[in-house]
């Protein structure tokens, strides 16, 4: 037991990759077609929170690609294109072929 807790608590893909799905998880609770009457407030609390939570996982890993990609469209999304490029190229640099890597970069290139 104990050397499974040792695993994940200093195994540093492990680490973002946890941060990075609890990040996810806040987002997918913060999707408008999912829950369309959601407080305003609320989709908000929810979606800063997955910030925080990509942003840990990339303190942890800053080359995590699924944290880069991940916090990089959610910049997409609220229209900060320079803050997304970077994050979108390292997640593009790790997966090339990752469609939501390219796509993203794509737009805030584009934007």
């Amino acid at each position: 037991m104990l050397l499974v807790i040792g695993f994940v608590a200093f195994n540093k893909p492990v680490l973002a990759a946890w941060h990075t799905n609890l990040g996810a998880l806040n987002e997918t609770r913060a999707d408008s077609v999912i829950q369309p009457n959601l407080n305003p407030q609320i989709r908000d609390a929810y979606i800063q929170y997955a910030r925080s939570e990509y942003e840990q996982a990339l303190q942890i890993d800053p080359y995590f690609p699924n944290a880069n990609r991940r916090l990089g469209n959610l910049n997409v999304d609220i229209g900060a294109f320079a803050e997304a490029v970077p994050l979108l190229e390292k997640a593009y640099a790790a997966e090339p072929n990752y469609q939501a890597s390219v796509k993203g970069l794509g737009l805030a290139y584009t934007w």
